[in-house]
């Protein structure tokens, strides 16, 4: 029976069509489809400087600048720079309509496109036992296709596979017909090819391919005759190069044709798999358990590219994914959030993570999430961070889901801190971004870390951008410093406490211990970062110099937030009379946050006199907590605190003095201010941030022109390239691979995960051979440590 079909295969006649600097994967594909296809004739279509290789090959050689009367390369090259389009498409499509075009000239009933780079590597034929011929189906879709195919010809996607196989048996009469149908249609353009190209707008103005011959015909044929054909399922390799290089052995396609029909090399792909693993792997397993193994080790770029499981597995087609998607999404009462989770990926971090910004973002979500009217997506550059962040809160937030499809789904992107990736902004969606102070230009020798990260996102910014400012005085100095932004997209959202909180006085015994705080004592309380603009060294001095000049003896002040090494190194060179009083100084540390309302709630007052805030959430916290309050005068404080404490300047320690005394010496003074700091906390809530938040939302229209973009959960916006390349014992290769974004990593043979290294902030991670974690941390101080499993290694001190 086989060589029955076979003989209808030497009916049809194969065409290649195909960049004259490809030409050496037609070396390649001859001789195997002259083996495992064997077609009536095989034509290349091509430039003329390949004509004669055609000839040695025995091949027909077709030009692709004569075949089509007024179609060549130079003309559509014109006619794609008239529509705005990307003139580096213009071969992709060319070659598009050379496929479509060769049914004028063809002489058998049927002819096959062939891709030159995929190689048939056992015996396939084009027609099933009863003579019907055969259309491959597969997994990709590509939504733009189809906005194409509605304009061009009035048809919808006729089933959930794709026609985009590397290959296609036409049927020539029907391309004949397809081709008058597309000339009839009311498109502008002259020839059918014009019609396609106008169709295709605005999606190709905005990514450059958004035409599909094989998926046009295809659906075309099921919608207009739909018994000619039946459909059928190869094991197709498509990114074959990774694993098997751009060499191909015999006992390489023999190894291989075991498991698959066909394998295809994308002229992009590298190799991964060094030679000597391929050998050894050849010898012991199969190709198809080889490749299963080998995508465990794979880096997540690699991963999602490969589609070699597609029918082992039985997954969804990417239609059958994005269909479910738009059921489950396209609620109209529902608005699709794709929310950034970088801040709150460091949700296990007790220091610096987990600061000011880390609870704005954490509590917008948290909010967002209890909305009815949103659906929450989480998204970073990041995934795995993303995804450990979705594990721990997925089932303590509602309406939390991870996001791993289409751009086009989603109705806006919010991004609480970072700068919006191109690849997201590229996709037309609306972007939102929160903004929370210009520290890094105000002050900029107080944060270095942010020299590269904060101009970048200012320079990102366009008067297309939306963003929430977390005060009027944020919005008034990005407005300064980024007059690109436009003042009416920038809404300001006041915020709230990090937490629930309410006054609570019982402060137990095990509390005064756990944190190291005298049970004979009252005390005065300071939360903050260790950041010099928090002018904490102020605060604490002046204390020293109120209870000295006041032979005050019952008080202690009670410093909450991350490490102080470097802090009390920084103290004892400025106060000299820092060892005397020390004991009155209480180093509490981070803060559990089931212990911050009842060590706000009972302190004396809070002092938080910084040199500048974008809002200043700890003034709030303590105003929440029933503590009378002692803050700047400066920034936006004042829109925090209003008439409810006591506010100075923030570089003034005769205020900070007499701020303490009239505190200390009059209690019914600080009872009112407590009362007053109680009463206005209520009007701070993110119940009403969230308000502003989903307005804003409400009233950006959906762009119905938006193109399509299917994200990976990995960093697809990361451009990773290698740094070094050594060999460790002059035989095992190494690489040290990194990113713009400051992660970098040594592959043992370029694939197995041998150290890991990313630096934030003050903190870099190592991970010794993939899992034994080893942590440096610095300070602004020039102090530093080493952790290994988070236990103390060493402590170096900079001279």
């Amino acid at each position: 029976m086989f060589n029955n079909i076979f003989s209808l295969n030497k009916k049809v006649t194969m065409i290649i069509p195909i960049k004259s600097s490809d030409f050496m994967y037609v070396e390649k594909l001859i001789p195997l489809v002259r083996q495992n296809i064997a077609p009536k004739e095989i034509i290349v279509i091509s430039a003329p400087d390949v004509k004669d290789r055609c000839l040695n090959l025995g091949v027909v050689f077709i030009d692709e600048n004569q075949m089509i009367k007024g179609l060549d390369f130079t003309t559509l090259k014109q006619q794609i720079c008239n529509l705005h389009m990307d003139i580096k498409s213009t071969g992709w499509y060319l070659q598009q309509f050379l496929k479509l075009g060769f049914s004028q000239l063809c002489k058998t009933e049927y002819y096959v496109s062939w891709d030159a780079d995929m190689l048939p590597i056992r015996p396939i034929n084009l027609f099933d036992n009863n003579g019907k011929p055969y259309l491959t189906l597969k997994k990709e879709y590509m939504h733009r296709y189809f906005l194409t195919l509605k304009r061009l010809l009035n048809i919808d996607k006729q089933r959930n596979e794709s026609f985009i196989a590397e290959h296609m048996l036409f049927k020539t009469k029907l391309v004949k017909e397809l081709i008058k149908d597309i000339e009839h249609t009311s498109n502008k353009g002259n020839t059918w090819w014009e019609k396609i190209l106008y169709s295709t707008l605005p999606e190709s103005q905005k990514d450059s391919f958004a035409f599909s011959e094989f998926e046009t015909y295809g659906n075309w044929v099921e919608y207009k005759h739909p018994n000619v054909y039946v459909v059928r399922k190869l094991n197709m390799l498509r990114h074959a190069k990774y694993f098997l290089g751009k060499n191909l052995s015999n006992s390489d396609i023999v190894w291989a044709s075991k498991s698959f029909d066909t394998l295809s090399f994308e002229h992009f792909d590298k190799q991964i798999m060094p030679q000597w693993y391929k050998k050894i792997a050849k010898k012991i397993m199969s190709f198809k358990t080889f490749l299963r193994i080998n995508s465990v080790f794979l880096n997540k770029h690699y991963k999602n590219k490969l589609d070699e499981f597609d029918w082992f597995y039985g997954q969804k087609t990417g239609y059958e994914k994005t269909s479910d998607k738009y059921k489950n999404l396209n609620d109209v009462n529902k608005i699709n959030v794709l929310f950034d989770t970088s801040l709150i990926n460091s949700f296990d971090d007790k220091g610096r993570g987990r600061s000011g910004i880390f609870w704005v973002s954490f509590n917008i979500l948290k909010i967002l999430a209890k909305r009815p009217e949103i659906k929450l997506f989480l998204y970073s550059m990041d995934m795995q961070k993303t995804i450990s962040f979705f594990n721990f809160y997925r089932n303590k937030i509602p309406n939390l889901n991870l996001f791993s499809g289409d751009v086009l789904n989603m109705d806006v992107y919010l991004s609480s801190l970072n700068q919006i990736p191109d690849l997201i902004k590229k996709t037309g969606i609306p972007c939102f971004t929160i903004i929370h102070d210009c520290i890094p230009f105000v002050l900029p020798e107080h944060m270095e870390v942010c020299k590269g990260w904060f101009p970048d996102l200012i320079n990102s910014f366009t008067s297309n951008d939306y963003c929430f400012a977390n005060s009027n005085y944020t919005k008034k100095d990005f407005l300064k410093y980024c007059p690109a932004l436009d003042a009416d997209k920038i809404t300001v959202i006041p915020l709230s406490t990090n937490m629930p909180l309410k006054p609570n006085k019982h402060l137990k015994n095990n509390i005064r211990e756990k944190y190291k705080i005298p049970q004979n004592k009252k005390y005065l309380f300071s939360l903050c970062s260790l950041e010099p603009r928090k002018n904490l060294i102020r605060s604490v001095s002046c204390f020293i110099k109120f209870i000295k000049k006041n032979k005050i003896n019952d008080l202690v002040f009670v410093l909450g937030g991350g490490a102080y090494e470097g802090f009390i190194e920084r103290f004892e060179k400025e106060v000299p009379e820092y060892e005397k009083y020390k004991d009155k100084i209480i180093r509490a540390g981070y803060i559990d946050d089931e212990d911050m309302e009842v060590l706000y709630s009972n302190a004396e007052w809070f002092v938080y006199t910084s040199q500048y805030e974008g809002f200043g959430m700890p003034p709030l916290e303590a105003m929440a907590c029933g503590t009378a309050v002692i803050t700047s005068n400066n920034t936006s404080l004042p829109e925090v605190v209003g008439n409810a404490g006591i506010m100075i300047d923030w570089d003034s320690d005769e205020q900070h003095i007499a701020a303490y005394e009239k505190y200390y010496f009059n209690e019914q003074y600080r009872k009112k201010m407590a009362d007053a700091g109680l009463k206005r906390s209520k009007q701070f809530s993110w119940d009403k941030a969230v308000d502003i938040i989903v307005n804003a939302f409400k009233k950006i229209e959906r762009d119905p022109n938006r193109i399509s973009l299917y994200l990976n959960n990995s960093n697809n916006d990361v451009r990773v390239k290698i740094i070094k390349k050594c060999y460790l014992f002059d035989i095992i290769p190494v690489l040290k691979i990194a990113s713009k974004y400051g992660v970098s990593r040594w592959l043992l043979f370029g694939v197995l995960p041998l150290m890991k290294q990313k630096r934030i902030d003050y903190h870099t991670n190592y991970y010794l051979f993939g899992f034994i974690h080893i942590m440096r941390i610095s300070d602004n101080y020039g102090v530093y440590k080493l952790r290994i499993f988070g236990v103390p290694l060493l402590k170096i001190k900079s001279e």
